[in-house]
């Protein structure tokens, strides 16, 4: 079983790899009106991981509306402290049980 320090560990793995992303969407945005696809760090739990998800910055921003989902490289899910939501051939969005960080 997982205790709470494990699973804070995990979730701020996701946590830094999702506010990298966004950075990299607002720069894009920044300087570009047009439909870019960008490649996305996975945001799993799995530190450090380098895989990337290529996605334009609307369906990212889409994705994060709601504050407990991540984007993950499919089967990168933990189903420890998340549930996948919806998969897509190139990613999955994973929902987290709780987001106490």
């Amino acid at each position: 079983m997982m205790d709470n320090i494990q699973r804070r560990r995990l979730i701020e793995n996701e946590v830094i790899a999702r506010t990298n992303n966004r950075k990299a969407g607002a720069a894009i945005n920044a300087i570009s009106n047009e439909i870019i696809t960008v490649n996305f760090f996975c945001e799993c739990s799995l530190a450090p991981c380098q895989r990337h998800i290529p996605m334009d910055v609307a369906d990212y921003t889409k994705i994060h509306e709601s504050h407990n989902r991540f984007m993950v490289t499919p089967g990168h899910d933990k189903s420890s402290v998340e549930f996948v939501k919806e998969k897509e051939p190139e990613y999955w969005v994973v929902e987290k049980y709780s987001m106490k960080v």
